[in-house]
């Protein structure tokens, strides 16, 4: 929302960023999270962050309101990527190195389950539908459709050579991925 702040993960300093994104942008606050933070997510009505840290192997929650840390998660080997259902009700987080999708419940911060996903994901995005997600697979050159109340891999359609980031349109009803080493964005209709 307008006047809210933009967190920025910082890999090399294992920090969460917290920006005025204003007229003057600013840092506000700077709060130390895991090793080597990658994904920032704010679900629901925004009022915790979770942060992936690729080389701990864990999710971060900050409470949005006073930086102080909730709950540090095990999810899996190497989390990367990260969203929230549409409903902002779970958190998934994409485990690269282990192809699995970890599923955190927000109202307990506890990893509820995991499911098998294809090689390397490295983005997900779960669309306004909210029965449907996807998910960039970079080492299988694919992105994977992923069944929101079934929480497991529906299917997978080719993306170009090493497919990285993903948006869809508002409405959802196009998605955008690029494929990092064929130089191309690809896109789909559904």
């Amino acid at each position: 929302p307008s006047g809210s702040p933009v967190y920025l993960a910082c890999y090399g300093s294992d920090e969460l960023l917290v920006l005025d994104a204003g007229a003057a942008p600013s840092v506000l606050d700077t709060i130390a999270v895991g090793r080597g933070p990658w994904g920032v997510c704010c679900p629901g009505s925004g009022e915790q962050v979770y942060v992936t840290n690729r080389l701990d192997g864990t999710v971060t929650v900050v409470d949005a309101g006073d930086g102080a840390i909730g709950a540090t998660l095990d999810a899996g080997s190497d989390p990367k990527a990260i969203c929230s259902t549409a409903d902002g009700s779970a958190v998934w987080v994409g485990d690269y190195l282990g192809s699995r999708v970890y599923v955190i419940d927000v109202a307990t911060h506890e990893v509820v389950s995991s499911f098998a996903a294809a090689g390397g994901p490295t983005e997900l995005l779960a669309l306004p539908n909210g029965e449907l997600a996807c998910v960039t697979c970079y080492t299988d050159d694919a992105i994977g459709i992923l069944g929101v109340l079934e929480q497991e891999l529906l299917g997978t359609m080719e993306a170009g050579i090493r497919p990285f980031g993903l948006c869809s349109t508002p409405p959802g009803d196009m998605l955008f991925v690029t494929s990092s080493l064929g130089s191309e964005v690809l896109v789909f209709g559904y």
